[in-house]
């Protein structure tokens, strides 16, 4: 796939033909999809096809800092890998999402499944919404047909979801605000595209825009996309996320690879050294122990910037 750069010439950045992928990215998938369905932000994991040799770190959220990754030996002229990346699931669902989350379940009492059929979670959404724009206000409650059933929602039960909150008190109320958070998730994964952007070391940016998912069918919270760079002495940058959602210097910890050939390595016993002389000049911080996380809130200090393996 031939995508335009700027300033007008092209340059190949997807894949074509077969990738030896490597043996970890089914992994790799599998941990993004959990990660996701945990509350994890969108983050990303690049693997280099079998047969390159590479070393690869990341550093700790807050500290600014994106991932590292040195190319040691690759064959021909190219690099070429898989990029995972994850739907977001530290978004909050709102009073939609919680009424889409609650009509799914209840369907699913009266054996209607959705499961992961993105299309028919996509045209639920669509019911409820369109059920809550007919009844303003909700006042007399508000029924939502599909798939030849109805599921009522009673006014009290619309204040309830309305009033969702993760710190309310009640747990009735914090069980609704978990299930709007779990259905948003789950709308990412129906809807997601991804963007891509890389910078070689000639300046020179390519991006793929609204990248699909592998099944665009399914409800899908973990995407691969294989990627076919110019391998060329220096550094080159990689970035993605989803669509719509903040690009990757609102969170470059994970949304970032700096991939060095050649020369300019990423020096990871020179970290280590800069991060040991970090955690020396905050003695209040008691770094290594239980309490580390604590004392960097209370002292407003941003976590030690060592690296640490990236996978």
């Amino acid at each position: 796939m031939l995508t335009k750069v700027r300033g007008g010439n092209v340059q190949r950045l997807q894949a074509a033909g077969n990738l030896a992928e490597h043996p970890q990215v089914r992994e790799a998938l599998a941990y993004l999809e959990r990660r996701a369905g945990k509350g994890g932000a969108s983050s990303i994991l690049f693997y280099p096809q079998q047969g390159v040799r590479f070393d690869a770190w990341a550093f700790a959220y807050d500290t600014g800092l994106g991932k590292q990754m040195n190319i040691v030996s690759a064959p021909g002229k190219v690099l070429r890998g898989t990029l995972v990346i994850n739907a977001s699931g530290h978004a909050n669902g709102g009073f939609n999402e919680r009424v889409l989350g609650w009509v799914e379940r209840e369907l699913l009492r009266q054996g209607v499944r959705i499961g992961d059929d993105a299309k028919r979670f996509r045209a639920l959404r669509d019911a409820c919404v369109s059920a809550l724009e007919n009844k303003g206000g909700n006042k007399a409650g508000v029924e939502v047909a599909f798939a030849g059933k109805t599921v009522r929602l009673e006014p009290q039960l619309l204040d309830k979801l309305r009033g969702a909150d993760l710190d309310a008190g009640e747990a009735a109320l914090v069980e609704l605000a978990v299930l709007g958070n779990d259905t948003m998730r789950k709308l990412f994964a129906a809807e997601n595209t991804y963007q891509v952007r890389v910078r070689t070391p000639d300046g020179k940016v390519t991006e793929l825009k609204d990248v699909p998912r592998n099944h665009k069918d399914k409800i899908e919270y973990a995407t691969r996309i294989p990627l076919e760079l110019p391998l060329v002495p220096g550094e080159t940058i990689i970035e993605a996320w989803p669509t719509g959602a903040n690009d990757a210097r609102t969170y470059v910890e994970a949304r970032r690879y700096q991939l060095h050939f050649d020369k300019g390595l990423f020096d990871a016993d020179k970290a280590q050294d800069s991060a040991a002389r970090f955690q020396e000049a905050h003695p209040e911080i008691r770094w290594n122990t239980p309490h580390e996380h604590d004392d960097l809130e209370r002292h407003g200090v941003s976590p030690s910037p060592r690296p640490y393996q990236d996978f």
